[in-house]
C-alpha cells in the first residue's frame, strides 16, 4: 500500500507547512496593500514561493485583487503578457485554474460572450488587445489593463513575480526601463518580488543607475528558529500517531540545518521508514539512517551542483577551505581571486552571510556533509 507523504516534498508548503513566519507575512501584506512594493530574494527552496503565496492568499480574505506570475515559465514577452492578464483577468471571472498559453487562445479565451459581460465597465477592448500586436505592445497592454481593473474595482491589486532575475533572459534594461514607465503611473498596483539571486535582485533595486532603483523596499526572509521547527515537527509527527523524541528532533535539525526542503526531505523520509518497519518512534538513528538516505538520492544533484562551482575560477578551491572551517583569504590566492569567487559562490546560492561581517555558511548543510564526505 502506498504510504501517503506526511510533508510537503515536491510540491510547495500549504498554510499549515509554511513554518514561524506570521509576524513576516502579517507586516509584508500591510506594506503591500499600503501601496509599498516588496523584494524577497534568496536561495531556492527555502521557502519564498511558499510564504509569498500565503501572502497573497491573506490579501485574497482582505479584499485585495491578486495575481501570481512565475517569469521562470515565461519563453518571452508574449508569453509573460498573456500570464499577467490571465492572472489580473481572473479576479473578475474566478478561473484561476485554467491555463492559457498564447496571447492568441487568451483573446478567444476572453472573446466569450459571458466573460465580456462580466469584464463590463473596463476601457481596455478586445480590439484594443488585438492579435496584431509587437509583444512589447502586448505586455503594455496586460501592465494597463492591470491598473484598469484595479481601479474599476476600487480595489488593491497585488501581483507576485516570482523568479524575477528572468527579466534578464526576457528582455533585461530595455524590459525593466518598459516596466518601470508602468509602474510609476499606477496607483493600484503593487509588486512583490521574488527571486532567488539575491546579489543580482538587490543590485536591480538597490544601483542608483537601475530602472528600478528603489521601487521597492529589500526584504530578506528570516530563517526559521529551531525551537519553532521542533513545535512543528512534533505537531505533524503526532498527528500521525508517531513519537518524536528530543534526539530525534535534534538530530534532524542538525543534520539539515534548518534548511526548509531539506528537513521536510528527510523528515518524510523518516516517517516513510517507519511506516516500512512498523514502529511508532523516531529516534536519533532513524533520523541518521533518513538522512543518509536523502543524501544518497542527492548525490547525482549535488555532483551537478559541484560542478557548476567548479566552472568558475579558484570556487571549488574556496568551498573545499570553507568546509574544512578554513578562511578562504588563508588559501594563498590572490584577494581580488578570492573575492570573486565568493561573490560567484553567493551568486550561485551556494553559500550565504548572515551578516556583513560574519563567516560564510553553506545554504544547505546536507550538502556541506556531501562535500565533507567527498573531500576525506
Amino acid at each position: 500500500m502506498p504510504v501517503v507523504p506526511l510533508f510537503p516534498v515536491g510540491t510547495l508548503a500549504g498554510p499549515d507547512d509554511v513554518v514561524d513566519r506570521e509576524a513576516f507575512m502579517a507586516d509584508a501584506a500591510a506594506e503591500l496593500t499600503s501601496g509599498q512594493s516588496l523584494v524577497v530574494a534568496g536561495p531556492r527552496r527555502t521557502g519564498k514561493t511558499s510564504v509569498g503565496k500565503a501572502v497573497l492568499a491573506e490579501l485574497d480574505r482582505a479584499g485585495c485583487h491578486t495575481a501570481y506570475v512565475d517569469l521562470f515559465f515565461a519563453t518571452g514577452l508574449e508569453s509573460l503578457a498573456t500570464q499577467l492578464v490571465q492572472a489580473v483577468v481572473s479576479n473578475r471571472l474566478g478561473m484561476k485554474n485554467r491555463v492559457i498559453h498564447s496571447w492568441e487562445e487568451l483573446l478567444s479565451w476572453l472573446g466569450g460572450f459571458q466573460v465580456t459581460e462580466r469584464l463590463a465597465g473596463l476601457e481596455v477592448a478586445l480590439t484594443r488587445i488585438g492579435p496584431h500586436r509587437t509583444p512589447e505592445q502586448m505586455l503594455d497592454a496586460a501592465l494597463v489593463l492591470s491598473e484598469q481593473m484595479a481601479a474599476r474595482d476600487q480595489k488593491r491589486l497585488v501581483v507576485l513575480l516570482d523568479e524575477f532575475q528572468e527579466v534578464n533572459r526576457l528582455g533585461g534594461t530595455l524590459l525593466l526601463q518598459r516596466m518601470r514607465a508602468h509602474f510609476q503611473q499606477q496607483r493600484w498596483c503593487t509588486y512583490l518580488f521574488l527571486g532567488s539571486q539575491a546579489s543580482l535582485l538587490n543590485a536591480l533595486f538597490a544601483e542608483r543607475q537601475r530602472a528600478l532603483y528603489r521601487f521597492a523596499l529589500l526584504r530578506d526572509l528570516p530563517p526559521v528558529p529551531d525551537e519553532a521547527w521542533r513545535m512543528y515537527l512534533h505537531r505533524k509527527f503526532e498527528g500521525a500517531g508517531v513519537e518524536l523524541t528530543q534526539a530525534g528532533a535534534d538530530t534532524l535539525l542538525a543534520r539539515t540545518g534548518g534548511h526548509p526542503y531539506g528537513l521536510m526531505q528527510v523528515a518524510n523520509r523518516a516517517y516513510v521508514l517507519l511506516q516500512q518497519g512498523d514502529l511508532r518512534k523516531i529516534t536519533a538513528d532513524v533520523a541518521v539512517l533518513a538522512c543518509q538516505d536523502v543524501l544518497r538520492t542527492l548525490d547525482r544533484v549535488y555532483e551537478a551542483e559541484w560542478a557548476d562551482v567548479r566552472r568558475v575560477k579558484a570556487a571549488g578551491r574556496i568551498l573545499e577551505a570553507l568546509a574544512r572551517g578554513e578562511s578562504p583569504y588563508q588559501t594563498n590566492l590572490p584577494a581580488a581571486t578570492v573575492y570573486r569567487a565568493l561573490a560567484a559562490l553567493v551568486q550561485q546560492g551556494v553559500i550565504y552571510r548572515p551578516a556583513p561581517r560574519a563567516r560564510y555558511r553553506f545554504t544547505e548543510v546536507m550538502f556541506w556533509d556531501w562535500l565533507l564526505g567527498k573531500l576525506t
